[in-house]
């Protein structure tokens, strides 16, 4: 578990881009729906976990996850719901520091009418679409299997909204400190200021420990731990390659 620290996920080309480059209004239009598109299937996937662990009669793992999946939803309020807060405060930046439209999570994926914003799904790369289905066979493969792919992910998120909280930071022009604190880095400071994501990896490593109960368990959570970091760099290494592509047209 501990080489998990020192994957090149974790200190990628576009994270070390993004925290030391400004950006224009089309790299940021980019970056709002790849994250969006990516971060949009964190409830899906925690609820996943939940109803297998039920399924599996795991009362620890359904225990935690259905508390991370309590505080994903904001505590039982509206306005807490994290893909709530990431949709607003994304949109407001975007709004006073680019004069970008809003952009609706859902509208991504498509509307209850069965419509989409095709300009905004114009800006979803190869590798972000494939990391949402890379990752939804990797959580459907097995039990263990899953478990370590919801481990990945909760280890890397401490370190992904570190970073883009320095870039909207870095890329904070107009939007006066105070409104910024309260509406747009409360997204990421819910996450990170009261160890919330340091919380849920503790929490993911323990379900992981728990259900490491014979070889063929560590071999399938071992696998679901490589293939997600592996399958997340691809998708951030494909984002640095379209950032340079803007940057250099």
């Amino acid at each position: 578990m501990k080489s998990l620290e020192v994957h090149p996920v974790f200190d990628n080309d576009y994270f070390r881009f993004v925290k030391e480059t400004p950006l224009t209004p089309q790299l940021y239009a980019v970056h709002r729906a790849n994250f969006f598109f990516r971060t949009m299937a964190t409830v899906i996937g925690i609820a996943h976990v939940c109803a297998a662990a039920a399924a599996n009669h795991d009362q620890d793992t359904l225990i935690l996850f259905s508390y991370i999946l309590n505080e994903e939803c904001g505590d039982g309020q509206q306005s807490k719901c994290h893909e709530l807060l990431m949709e607003h405060s994304h949109n407001l930046f975007g709004q006073f520091e680019f004069d970008l439209p809003a952009l609706k999570v859902r509208d991504l994926e498509g509307r209850r009418d069965g419509t989409r914003d095709e300009k905004a799904t114009s800006l979803v790369i190869d590798e972000t679409k494939d990391y949402r289905t890379r990752i939804h066979a990797l959580l459907t493969r097995n039990y263990p299997t899953m478990l370590g792919v919801a481990y990945a992910l909760e280890t890397h998120a401490s370190v992904m909204l570190t970073c883009f909280r320095d870039m909207f930071n870095l890329n904070r022009k107009y939007l006066d400190k105070d409104d910024f604190v309260r509406k747009v880095e409360i997204y990421f400071n819910c996450h990170l200021d009261s160890g919330v994501e340091d919380r849920h990896a503790s929490d993911a490593q323990q379900c992981v420990l728990n259900n490491c109960v014979s070889e063929q368990d560590l071999a399938d959570i071992k696998h679901g731990i490589d293939a997600t970091l592996e399958i997340q760099h691809a998708m951030w290494n494909g984002m640095y390659r379209r950032a340079m592509e803007i940057r250099n047209n």
